[in-house]
């Protein structure tokens, strides 16, 4: 499950791996969240700031195989 811009992107800042578990942006209002779900598709979570990362992190652990089996049985036919 290695996205090019993902690996591109790891290459560049030389952390040595290949794939990445999501990408994490702090802004002053919101916490966003991406995380791949397969090869083409990101799952994109935008939390307010009174929310913390590690709870937004947590929710989407909780629920990424079912957005991943949602995601198989939305583009399977």
């Amino acid at each position: 499950m290695c996205l090019r811009a993902t690996a591109r992107a790891l290459a560049e800042i030389g952390t040595g791996a290949e794939k990445a578990d999501g990408i994490v942006i702090l802004g002053d209002h919101h916490v966003f969240l991406s995380v791949p779900l397969d090869d083409m598709f990101f799952w994109h979570v935008v939390t307010d700031s009174e929310t913390t990362l590690g709870f937004t992190q947590a929710v989407v652990r909780k629920h990424r195989d079912a957005m991943r089996q949602e995601v198989r049985h939305l583009f399977a036919g």
